[in-house]
């Protein structure tokens, strides 16, 4: 009869307290309890399952080429820690969500007035002004949801909240 394999753990060799459905001490003790656990609608999370799905979806897109002499060859884009260079002037695939943070991208400049005026008062002024930090363009999106419509929703969305020029 062959010889049954030991196994590395199990559930025998732990605890019991941890499978009761009762928070270890040491969660207990940051003041954790699994009420304070919010239960999320199954509606919720398929809306947000297909979201995150659409996101990760590949389009094609292209940065202009800068107008500055120190202007990089490669833009960062970033979404959620997850970091991707696009190189400008060149089409190519990136993940949606890299569109998005690329369309929200915005570059603020400041110009500072200070002096007297006509009566002698001293003034510091600071007038910002924000403009969109790159120009992309969406080349091609295959799924019918997206395209030239979900990038002016996106842009219309962000002028609203204040978070795009």
């Amino acid at each position: 009869m062959p010889r049954k394999p030991k196994a590395i753990i199990s559930t025998g060799d732990l605890d019991n307290s941890i499978f009761n459905g009762k928070a270890p001490d040491e969660l207990r003790e940051a003041g954790f309890e699994p009420s304070d656990i919010q239960v999320v609608s199954a509606n919720k999370m398929r809306d947000k399952a297909a979201e995150a799905k659409f996101m990760e979806e590949k389009v094609e897109i292209m940065i202009e080429a800068g107008n500055g002499p120190n202007d990089p060859e490669f833009v960062h884009s970033g979404h959620q820690g997850v970091t991707q260079y696009v190189r400008r002037g060149v089409v190519q695939p990136v993940k949606r969500k890299f569109l998005y943070s690329l369309l929200a991208a915005n570059s603020v400049k400041f110009a500072c007035a200070f002096g007297k005026d006509g009566s002698g008062n001293e003034f510091n002024r600071m007038s910002g002004s924000g403009q969109r930090a790159h120009r992309v363009s969406l080349v091609s999106d295959k799924n019918p949801q997206g395209g030239m419509k979900w990038v002016q929703e996106v842009v219309a969305s962000l002028s609203r909240s204040g978070l795009a020029a």
